[in-house]
């Protein structure tokens, strides 16, 4: 098996890496000033939303339903996991959507992609940021969506 990691170790250790994310993860999910520099509200909520309040009540939602260790959990399987060597060949359609203020960010993705899937289509979102498009604008979601499976 092969391990594709998305998250980029910049050539730490992961005996140093794994604590550093531990912290971010759990102080980040924890406290409000954390969320509103990484996530500003004006960026994350739908018009006509009180963005204070939305802010709120997801936070509490979360510091009460889910533990430091719990987002941690989630954060590390969604960015490490074993893929098989060699990855079978898929002859199926895919379109890989990034927004441009996640570019940077999503580059080894992207790269990774182009290399093991070379009949991947990419479309770039402008002017949005990672999963901005189905979090705060469901329906352009959706309109995306149906076009890419032929019935939009």
């Amino acid at each position: 098996m092969a391990s594709v990691a998305s998250t980029p170790s910049m050539g730490y250790p992961w005996v140093v890496l794994r604590p550093c994310i531990f912290c971010l993860v759990l102080f980040g999910t924890m406290n409000m000033g954390m969320i509103r520099k990484v996530s500003p509200p004006s960026q994350w909520t739908q018009d006509g939303w009180e963005q204070e309040d939305f802010y709120r009540r997801v936070y509490d939602f979360e510091k009460h339903h889910f533990s430091a260790r719990t987002n941690y959990n989630v954060f590390w399987s969604a960015n490490n996991y074993e893929m098989p060597n060699p990855i079978p060949r898929l002859d199926t359609e895919i379109e890989y959507w990034y927004g441009t203020s996640e570019t940077k960010a999503r580059r080894a993705d992207i790269d990774c992609v182009r290399k093991t899937f070379s009949q991947t289509r990419f479309r770039e979102l402008k002017g949005y940021a990672h999963a901005q498009l189905v979090v705060v604008h469901p329906e352009g979601f959706c309109k995306t969506a149906m076009q890419f499976l032929g019935e939009g």
